[in-house]
């Protein structure tokens, strides 16, 4: 008789999650050229802007978390992975693409807002996935989530602000 116990350990799959953060990583791409936009545009206010200048550093830093993990990960460098770099740059062209429709500042804090949304879902996965892999538990999670959530009230709030300059009329 065996005294040895054994668990049922869930292994990562390395391959799997690194799609999913390349995917979340050509998202923040997008968001930042979106968040650029909006910072250039007369019809945003200086606290709009400022809280956009911050936004784009956050982003950025966030997106070097995703790539210090990414480049632990074993991963696919296949057609797969090159296909998320292509849409990476995909959306970086829809992003620039669109400002000469001049969208409107409420819909792009909307888009902004529905990313960080993503994000926040990304964070949540990635909290799960900590207690079984030691290279995701080293990531500020806590940090990066409460940062997410105050992202989003931000966004709403600089939506909500532009929704009546944005889709009304002022008679001449």
């Amino acid at each position: 008789m065996s005294s040895e116990i054994t668990f049922d350990v869930a292994a990562l799959d390395e391959s799997g999650l690194a799609t999913y953060l390349q995917a979340h990583e050509a998202g923040s791409r997008a968001a930042e050229g979106l968040a650029k936009q909006l910072l250039g545009r007369d019809d945003v206010g200086a606290d709009g802007r400022a809280f956009l200048r911050t936004f784009i550093v956050e982003i950025r830093v966030e997106r070097a978390h995703l790539t210090s993990l990414l480049d632990r990960l074993e991963r696919d460098e296949s057609l797969m992975h090159r296909g998320f770099q292509a849409a990476a740059m995909v959306a970086d062209l829809a992003g620039r693409l669109s400002a000469l429709s001049s969208p409107k500042p409420f819909s792009q804090f909307e888009a902004l807002a529905v990313g960080v949304w993503g994000k926040r879902l990304l964070w949540g996965a990635l909290i799960e996935l900590s207690a079984i892999d030691e290279r995701i538990a080293e990531l500020p999670l806590d940090a990066l989530t409460e940062q997410a959530e105050r992202q989003e009230v931000e966004l709403l709030r600089l939506r909500s602000d532009s929704i009546l300059s944005s889709l009304t009329t002022r008679p001449s």
